[in-house]
């Protein structure tokens, strides 16, 4: 299923249950929860490092020592056989659900928003809601989750994000969308990390929130443009400042003809793919974007910012060469990051 969530272990803080109808039993939705309580709820499911064995023994009868050791999820209601998620070497340091939700409660001791096991138990992602805001009318709402994986090949990662996580799909979103991110190596020092994050990281979003309104507004009260001239270089100057154009290859004298050629295919295939997200940009500001009739965004730079963050987060389906889309879609944070500035200097000036 599309969600992705083991069983019944998924909670969320509101009265109703999330829109794929699991909620585990025992949920009181007049209580706030530490990420503890959860837990306990869940019923405490174990997921542990445990060593390997061989099957055949040497001459004393003892099994060959093996350096390598299994990562077990024990089991749960509704699913009695253990499962196996991977298999480690020594060096890799598990974070366990027990010991993410004491991190949490530890560093953040604030109610969850949601916590949830996904991919039968490999992800476990705890999140917060941050204070929001309100923008002419537009609700502005920021996650702070973490997604801690025990499969064995995946870091764990720490993100800032306007999408909350309630399943398998939303996570991905949350994930394409953030403001920031963090990834957690599962070595030595893997928790001292996540404690720092948790701790530091929190406390600069929040302060940070008050200048993002800021700028928001500012965006939000500026409109594209005072003539259509105007207007038309405020967007040009918009996105082509969030899909740069690389230069034209130079011929390498040095080069074989077959290898300059390819070189210039690869450009014409990233300017392709450039053009076509410039342009679906644009056709998302002039109408066809979600909220654009808002007038929050209905001819303002906040309108514009928006259409850029659509086509990176929502539309990354735009048709394009796969080699072109790969290399724009490794930057998706700081294609919006560019058209933040942009969009920001535009105002301020």
């Amino acid at each position: 299923m599309s969600h992705e969530v083991l069983g019944d272990l998924f909670f969320q803080d509101r009265k109703l249950p999330a829109w794929h109808n699991i909620m585990v039993e025992g949920i009181d939705p007049t209580r706030e929860y530490t990420a503890r309580e959860v837990y306990e709820l869940f019923g405490s499911p174990k997921v542990v490092t445990v060593p390997l064995q061989t099957q055949s023994v040497d001459s004393k009868g003892d099994h060959f020592p093996v350096p390598y050791r299994a990562i077990l999820r024990g089991p749960i209601k509704g699913d009695s056989e253990p499962k196996v998620f991977g298999v480690v070497s020594d060096e890799y340091v598990l974070v366990t659900p027990q010991e993410l939700v004491d991190l949490w409660d530890e560093h953040v001791n604030r109610r969850i928003q949601t916590m949830m096991f996904l991919r039968e138990g490999r992800l476990m992602v705890i999140t917060l809601k941050l204070e929001g805001f309100r923008v002419r009318g537009e609700d502005v709402e920021t996650y702070a989750q973490i997604g801690n994986w025990m499969d064995g090949a995946s870091a764990s990662t720490a993100l800032l994000s306007g999408v909350c996580t309630v399943c398998m799909n939303t996570w991905k979103m949350a994930n394409d969308s953030a403001l920031e991110s963090y990834r957690f190596v599962h070595d030595s020092q893997i928790k001292h990390r996540m404690g720092s994050w948790f701790r530091d990281v929190l406390a600069r979003a929040e302060s940070n929130l008050p200048a993002m309104r800021d700028a928001m507004e500012l965006l939000v009260q500026t409109k594209i443009g005072s003539t259509v001239d105007e207007a038309r270089e405020n967007v040009r100057t918009v996105l082509e400042a969030a899909y740069t154009l690389p230069r034209v290859p130079r011929e390498d004298p040095l080069a074989s003809k077959e290898w300059n050629d390819e070189r210039l295919v690869r450009y014409e295939e990233l300017r392709k793919t450039i053009d076509l997200r410039r342009a679906t940009a644009m056709g998302l500001f002039l109408g066809e974007g979600t909220g654009m009739s808002l007038p929050s965004r209905k001819g303002t730079l906040w309108g514009l910012y928006q259409s850029v963050v659509e086509v990176e987060d929502y539309r990354k389906g735009a048709r394009g060469d796969n080699l072109a889309s790969a290399v724009l879609f490794g930057e998706r944070a700081q294609v919006k990051d560019r058209a933040w500035s942009a969009a920001v200097a535009i105002a301020r000036s």
